[in-house]
């Protein structure tokens, strides 16, 4: 039996451009818009049959940089000194109800018959920017915390303690290379640490209770109260790694102990008085 025909270069060109998830636009050395995938349709707003023979700085790009758009596209086909062409960019964007959005793009030439056309790649960078503010923002919560704040991949190696955390274990400048959530724990309770709890929080996701942490200079041992919890994509839920806020209760610790001395104390001279 003959194997089956291969579809054509052309087909699947055009079931690759039908396919993307990122917008592409072909547009002809006028500017004029000759292409429109699907998720160009998505991202716009404007249906392929409205976009076709419209003018791409017109459609989509805000008005205070239009001219700066159809003056870069002239020199490009005047000289072919690439500026913004064959690389990928972050511009603003505009959709059809007039929002601007930030936007990644790559714009690649193309010469057919004589006649120079553009290829226009584009990625919506709206949930990228939220979401880098967002880690931003708990970064520099992280940074102004007292406590000890950490993250560690899945084989427990640090990723990240704020300065809080340094300050508190000793760790002066950059993070040793190899150092892991273990390396800060009293070795007295790393193997409880590594036997039961990392088991626990693997499986339930958390663990809270009091750690005895050792200063890395001065082999001090610091009482804390941890909280270790797993960190899990959103997508898969599996775990991608660990998160732990850890608070220094030495001097709790210390208030404990010389009320149970003075309780003791007073015991023993009521019971001597007794007597």
């Amino acid at each position: 039996m003959a194997p089956p025909p291969s579809p054509s270069t052309t087909a699947i060109a055009s079931a690759m451009l039908e396919a993307s998830l990122d917008a592409i636009v072909a547009i002809d050395q006028d500017n004029v818009v000759v292409e429109w995938n699907p998720a160009a349709e998505q991202m716009f707003g404007y249906s392929r049959p409205e976009a076709l023979g419209q003018t791409l700085s017109l459609l989509i790009v805000p008005p205070e940089y239009q001219e700066t758009h159809e003056r870069g596209m002239k020199r490009f086909v005047a000289t072919w000194v690439p500026h913004l062409v064959n690389h990928r960019v972050q511009l603003e964007a505009r959709r059809r109800g007039g929002e601007v959005f930030p936007c990644e793009i790559a714009f690649h030439p193309l010469d057919l018959e004589g006649r120079t056309y553009f290829a226009a790649y584009l990625r919506d960078l709206t949930e990228q920017r939220r979401t880098d503010q967002e880690r931003d923002q708990l970064a520099r919560v992280a940074e102004a915390s007292t406590d000890f704040i950490a993250f560690s991949d899945l084989n427990n190696r640090l990723m990240y303690i704020n300065r809080a955390g340094r300050q508190l274990v000793g760790y002066e400048g950059d993070i040793p290379a190899q150092a892991t959530l273990a390396d800060v724990v009293h070795p007295e309770d790393r193997e409880g640490l590594m036997r039961e709890i990392w088991p626990q929080v693997n499986e339930t996701g958390h663990w809270l209770g009091e750690m005895r942490f050792v200063h890395q200079g001065t082999g001090e041992t610091i009482d804390v109260h941890r909280t270790i919890f797993a960190v899990r994509d959103p997508v898969t839920q599996q775990n991608v790694g660990f998160a732990t806020v850890s608070r220094d209760i030495r001097e709790i610790k210390q208030a404990e102990q010389e009320r149970l001395t003075w309780q003791a104390r007073l015991e023993a001279q009521v019971a001597e008085r007794t007597r």
